[in-house]
Parts: C-alpha cells; sequence; structure tokens
C-alpha cells in the first residue's frame, strides 16, 4: 500500500513537473497578438477591388526614416546605398514632410523603396502576401509598436502604404485603402 502511494506521488510529481514545463512553452502564445489585415485599392470607376498579391512588411523601424539618416564611415553599406543614390536622403525628407502634412507622396515611393531596401530590410520581422480577398495575417507578434508597409501594383493602379501601429494581445485589424495610403494612382 505505501508502496502504491509512493508511486502515485512519484507519478504526479512527474506530471506536474512536465505540465509546469510546457507552461512555459504555452504562456508566451497567450501574451501574443495577431494582426489582420485587409488590403483594397480604388479602380477608376470608383470601385473598391482587393489588393491581390500585395507584399506586406511588418519592420521595427520606419523605412522613410531609416532612408533619411545619411551615411557615416562605421556603415559600409550606409555609405554604398547613398553613393548608388544620391538623392535617397532628400527624396525622404521631401516624403516624411509630405506625410507629416498630411499630403500623398508621389510616384518617387516606389523607387525609393527599391533603392532603399537594403537600409530597411534589416529590420523587416515578418512578410506577408495578400490572398484573393486582399487579406493576410502576421501571427506571434510581441505586443508593441511596428511598421507595417505595403505596395501593390495592378492594371488600375498602384497603392503604397507605411503605417505606424500598436499590436495588442489577441487579434488586431488594419484595412489599408485610400484612406490610409501614402500614394494611390
Amino acid at each position: 500500500m505505501a508502496r502504491k502511494r509512493i508511486l502515485f506521488l512519484l507519478a504526479g510529481a512527474v506530471l506536474l513537473l512536465i505540465l509546469s514545463g510546457l507552461g512555459w512553452l504555452i504562456l508566451p502564445r497567450l501574451n501574443r497578438g495577431s494582426l489582420v489585415m485587409t488590403a483594397q485599392t480604388i479602380s477608376p470607376s470608383g470601385e473598391l477591388r482587393a489588393a491581390a498579391g500585395a507584399t506586406l512588411y511588418l519592420l521595427d523601424a520606419d523605412m522613410i526614416l531609416l532612408g533619411m539618416v545619411k551615411g557615416n564611415e562605421s556603415s559600409p553599406l550606409r555609405e554604398r546605398v547613398y553613393r548608388e543614390h544620391p538623392n535617397l536622403g532628400m527624396v525622404a525628407l521631401v516624403m516624411d514632410a509630405r506625410r507629416r502634412a498630411a499630403y500623398s507622396l508621389g510616384a518617387e515611393i516606389i523607387p525609393f523603396m527599391e533603392d532603399s531596401r537594403p537600409l530597411w530590410e534589416p529590420h523587416v520581422l515578418q512578410v506577408a502576401r495578400t490572398d484573393a480577398q486582399g487579406r493576410a495575417v502576421f501571427e506571434h507578434l510581441k505586443p508593441g509598436d511596428y511598421w507595417l508597409m505595403g505596395r501593390t501594383e495592378s492594371v488600375d493602379g498602384a497603392a503604397f502604404w507605411n503605417q505606424r501601429l500598436v499590436v495588442n494581445r489577441g487579434e488586431n485589424r488594419i484595412t489599408l485603402d485610400q484612406n490610409n495610403a501614402l500614394f494611390m494612382k
């Protein structure tokens, strides 16, 4: 009888250790958030259309601000980017001033995005592509501040988004459309 009691207690202790060990795996996920995005463009006739196939990036920094910082000797990559694209910093300053004054940006955003890619790409945390309904999801996000950048092009036009957002625990939603696009044609 005593032997069964000891085995039962040992089995309970082992089970408790296993469950508490799994708790470390489960609890962090409970403290995470997700970001559900819906991206839309507007057709020339004014009809909203799903931005299918749009690439969306989640960053830990603003790509426009990253482009504004001039290169220095301590960063060979930054020096190379500015040597190859000498107007990059000026374009970033103009874009930042325009968005602060609530103006939409011009078509220069598309080449700027590609020219400055080496500067912002190290800050990409996740990448998603929208489905046929224009939806995409970033999952397992630590609550905090992020930048959502996205671009889409279609026969109807193009759109560019660069949104600062706060992700909370649980599901967070955002609709990307003409109301929050920095550029849409």
